[in-house]
């Protein structure tokens, strides 16, 4: 009987935000596994509510889930065009790799105070313009956030638009403001700069723009289920988008006949006998802590396959953000004709 219940599709446990469905404790969705009852579909309607009895924006998000995944459609909302259309070029789309370890490895540094040791960047100039890629890594036996910074500061300037995946970017940017205040680091440019681009806490006040917020309120594609990461979003759009595989085929991976994510696409590398591949984030972080400090530190060929698996998946993560926003974009076109 569990594993029937376990192979219906689409599955209750795939809603979004699925334990708010009925008030705290999901007592609803509590009920409906016990008869049995987990079919996304079986969720009714006018469950769907706060804990006021109204539509809140979580049930929004629930609704357009239901309804669009019964049609196999995707959605945009209608205020979707116009809002794409207000972000100024240059477009650029950054993501961080950090760790915050709890024995630090820099002097001067607190328990789980966060490291950024890496940063990707895709630059779109014009509307039909193809993608530029810039990056930075840091291999030194410093502390590298201040550099770290510094390097993307003079990348990004203050023109534009700069679009990140979450909140994580605009976090790490506000820490590293903090940290120059801390070390007495002195570069009143950047300083500046920090004090421009981030968002405070509890503000809606600055420069990032959260791409996961936008498809959150904006946007909806049935293999999503109720997932907004990045790579969930991006595995789906190149699913259904052979014009992006066409576009990018050193990301295409056929395996049994499917489509798989592009992260499946990278290449592994041999380190010390095993096969390696970094394709998330925990992976990111163990690469880099294997290169600086594991028992590859020394050997400067290990290093620098460490290396090389850091930059490939951090580039993939921005260029995910590229094919988000060119099918939003091409598709909404399409739509408007």
């Amino acid at each position: 009987m569990l594993g029937r219940l376990a192979e219906v599709e689409p599955h209750l446990l795939d809603l979004y935000h699925l334990s708010s469905v009925g008030g705290r404790g999901g007592t609803i969705a509590n009920r409906l596994i016990r008869n049995g009852e987990v079919s996304l579909f079986d969720i009714r309607r006018q469950d769907l509510v706060d804990s006021k009895g109204r539509v809140g924006e979580w049930n929004r998000r629930q609704l357009v889930q239901i309804d669009y995944t019964r049609d196999n459609t995707e959605w945009f909302s209608d205020p979707l065009p116009q809002i794409l259309a207000s972000f100024q070029y240059p477009l650029y789309f950054i993501d961080f790799e950090t760790t915050a370890l709890a024995v630090p490895y820099h002097a001067g540094m607190r328990p789980y105070e966060p490291v950024a040791f890496q940063w990707s960047c895709h630059t779109l100039e014009a509307p039909d313009a193809d993608p530029q890629h810039a990056e930075w890594i840091n291999v030194e036996d410093a502390f590298p956030n201040f550099e770290f910074a510094e390097t993307l500061m003079q990348l990004l300037g203050r023109k534009g638009t700069v679009f990140m995946w979450a909140s994580h970017e605009n976090t790490i940017l506000r820490r590293i403001l903090g940290q120059m205040d801390a070390r007495r680091y002195r570069n009143p440019q950047l300083s500046a700069w920090l004090r421009w681009i981030v968002r405070d806490r509890g503000q809606n006040v600055g420069r990032l723009v959260d791409m996961n917020q936008l498809c959150l309120k904006h946007y909806f594609q049935p293999l999503m289920k109720g997932r907004t990461s990045i790579k969930v979003v991006c595995d789906a759009i190149w699913k259904s988008n052979p014009n992006l595989r066409a576009d990018f085929p050193e990301y295409l991976k056929i395996q049994n006949g499917q489509v798989q994510s592009p992260y499946a696409s990278l290449p592994p590398l041999e380190i010390n006998g095993q096969t390696v591949v970094v394709a998330e984030g925990t992976g990111a972080i163990r690469a880099y802590e294997a290169m600086m400090c594991g028992v590859e530190h020394d050997d400067e060929r290990l290093r620098e396959r460490w290396k090389r698996l850091l930059l490939q998946y951090c580039k993939l993560d921005t260029l995910s953000m590229v094919f988000v926003w060119r099918h939003w974009v091409q598709s909404i076109a399409h739509h408007l004709k």
